[in-house]
């Protein structure tokens, strides 16, 4: 195994002396209690074996460590502030933030009660919300009744100082639904349903841009007014290596500052 690795292609800073990785290997093993709960077919209770491995780089060498120290992912619904300090996500279609002791809290066990959450916005709704909202929703059995007050990710842009984010929003309410019958991904069809412009119709709203103060947490709605049923997108400037802050924190990773231009489309 003293191969795998070839930690000179890695640009990786001087503080990160070791690196954590898993694999998959071939063997049997038994799913744990909380896997097995979690199962529609009780009986499959095997899996495949994950070793947990950790390789120093200055000795060049691997050794195998407990399942219970490998590190977490980030949790997929996080999007922090460039000096990683401020989480922020979506959950029942308004905007939330979180500091990083209460996302670390998160990254252990998203339900513990002790997590404290800062509601920003408050007037977001369903087809006109600050984020979350998903492009499609499933009926019937197969809904998801929690699936509302879930944490999801919000997709915002910084400032290159820090300071502002922007984030757009779009009242989609008076769109007519379309249904749709979805046949793969699961053991029996379900039906799904999502907002719809068909050719002719006509959208009466237009998207809106924001930018938030992020210290004061706080939102100003910008004039973009261009084009009707125009279409406006972010565009963040490439990051360059002077722009990535050099702090690691736990399933954290590199935190990215962005700066952000307006550009609007005529709709054809």
């Amino acid at each position: 195994m003293h191969n795998i690795w070839n930690y000179r292609a890695f640009d990786l800073p001087k503080m990160r002396k070791k690196l954590r990785f898993q694999i998959q290997s071939t063997k049997d093993t038994v799913k744990s209690k909380d896997e097995i709960q979690k199962l529609k077919n009780k009986s499959d209770t095997t899996k495949k074996k994950l070793f947990y491995l950790e390789y120093d780089l200055a000795a060049q060498s691997v050794v195998e460590i407990s399942d219970s120290t490998k590190v977490k992912p980030p949790l997929g619904w996080a999007t922090f502030s460039p000096d990683t300090n401020t989480v922020y996500f979506a959950k029942d279609y308004n905007l939330y933030w979180m500091d990083k002791s209460n996302y670390l809290k998160a990254v252990k066990d998203e339900k513990d009660s002790t997590i404290v959450e800062h509601q920003i916005t408050k007037d977001g709704v369903q087809y006109y919300a600050w984020g979350g909202d998903e492009y499609s929703t499933t009926t019937g059995e197969e809904k998801d009744k929690d699936n509302d007050t879930k944490r999801k990710r919000v997709w915002i842009s910084w400032s290159p100082d820090g300071r502002y984010f922007t984030l757009t929003r779009k009242d989609n309410r008076s769109l007519k639904p379309l249904w749709v019958i979805n046949n793969v991904g699961s053991s029996r069809p379900t039906l799904e349903t999502y907002k719809y412009q068909m050719p002719g119709e006509v959208d009466s709203t237009e998207t809106e841009l924001y930018i938030f103060d992020a210290a004061a947490k706080t939102p100003r709605r910008i004039n973009i007014a261009a084009f009707k049923n125009q279409t406006v997108s972010t565009w963040t400037k490439t990051p360059d290596k002077n722009s990535i802050k050099r702090i690691i924190l736990p399933t954290i990773g590199w935190a990215i500052t962005k700066s952000f231009t307006f550009h609007a489309l005529a709709a054809t």
